[in-house]
């Protein structure tokens, strides 16, 4: 994974904490919460004809490929867990067979799904997930372990904070089941993640 992708990763993770608490609903995580998950990953937020909030008004916000929908998410509050969300990203997925990834978030978690069992099913269990609670908490330990460090007697070494690991690797797309280089932009690819791609 990319040392700036990290970074903005890590920066988006301290961001989340700081500001969650007032984004107990679903309204707030989506403006302040997703749109920034989705900048990270290098879309534009604030092109309508990529990102389509209450796309077909039955999912939170869909990614545009050649106006179909690929990547489909939908948000909940913070307070909540991200598996609120199963039924509706389920039947959504079912109804939009070029959707080709699912994500389930409350702005902190997010849990990416595919359909690699069956073909418009997704799959039982993510095959990503980011905690960005955790990358933040890990942040901080690292920062904090590294003033003790700088401050014991003899250290004149530079450091720097270690970088969180996710609790997944991202796949690449090369590694991917069913690749497709049309869609290689799914993900964008700083992620390096998978493009699932099947016949129609």
């Amino acid at each position: 994974m990319p040392e700036d992708f990290v970074v903005r990763l890590v920066e988006l993770a301290e961001r989340t904490m700081r500001i969650k608490s007032h984004c107990a609903n679903e309204d707030a995580t989506r403006i302040y919460l997703v749109m920034p998950f989705f900048e990270l990953l290098g879309y534009d937020a604030g092109d309508p004809s990529v990102i389509v909030p209450e796309h077909d008004e039955a999912i939170n916000f869909a990614v545009l490929v050649e106006r179909q929908p690929v990547i489909a998410l939908e948000a909940i509050g913070t307070a909540q867990p991200p598996n609120r969300t199963y039924d509706r990203l389920r039947a959504y997925c079912a109804d939009h067979k070029s959707v080709r990834i699912a994500v389930a978030t409350n702005g902190v978690v997010f849990e990416a799904f595919t359909d690699s069992q069956m073909p418009n099913v997704l799959d039982d269990e993510p095959f990503m997930r980011i905690d960005l609670a955790r990358i933040a908490a890990a942040e901080s330990k690292a920062r904090h372990s590294a003033s003790k460090s700088l401050a014991s007697p003899g250290n004149t070494k530079s450091l720097r904070p270690i970088p969180p690991r996710l609790e997944t690797k991202i796949p690449s797309p090369c590694t991917a089941a069913r690749t497709s280089r049309k869609q290689e932009q799914l993900f964008q690819t700083e992620t390096n993640s998978i493009i699932d791609s099947r016949p129609g």
